[in-house]
């Protein structure tokens, strides 16, 4: 039983993985001058082409539709997205983004791409069903270390990054900051 998810603690650790997810992204966001909702919607559609509604955006991204419509219409207007009619029903549209949006959806891969990469590499995915009081010290390190290098900071300053790290994590994070300064 001790295994067992509840939903109470799935909900905690989808909404724990969504921040650091969001936090991830804000940079494409103020690099393409966009709302953070809109890149986040325009990815989702890049992503799930099976889901092109502004309900289906509701229902698997959890958002408002009052929301939804506002980021579609500034979308829309924007030239990312365009509004089609769906054959047989008229009162259904699929949202396409157009070519403008390439350059968003590409850099957008690209980050969703680097957000696994160093989740993996910190072996922070095994730690989505923990409360943060059930994580040690060394995995709260990690932790925050994966927060401050997701979004590929110019300048990180680490004050003993490895204080409280067992030796084989230690050299796995020195490892990954040689990476990331070139070495």
């Amino acid at each position: 039983m001790e295994n067992f998810l509840t939903a109470a603690k799935l909900h905690v650790h989808a909404k724990r993985f969504m921040d650091a997810y969001s936090a991830a992204m804000q940079p494409l966001s103020r690099e393409f001058a966009i709302p953070q909702t809109a890149a986040e919607i325009l990815l989702f559609l890049a992503n799930n082409p099976e889901n092109r509604t502004a309900k289906d955006i509701c229902t698997m991204r959890r958002l408002k539709p009052g929301i939804v419509s506002l980021h579609v219409d500034t979308l829309v207007t924007l030239g990312f997205l365009e509004r089609k009619s769906v054959p047989g029903d008229r009162r259904k549209l699929h949202l396409e983004p157009t070519e403008k949006a390439s350059s968003i959806i590409a850099r957008g891969r690209q980050m969703q791409e680097r957000f696994a990469a160093v989740a993996g590499q910190l072996g922070l995915t095994e730690l989505l069903d923990k409360y943060p009081y059930e994580l040690s010290g060394g995995q709260k390190q990690r932790t925050a270390v994966g927060r401050a290098i997701i979004t590929s900071p110019a300048l990180l300053l680490a004050d003993e990054p490895t204080v409280a790290l067992d030796s084989h994590q230690a050299q796995r994070l020195m490892e990954l900051f040689c990476r990331l300064n070139g070495g």
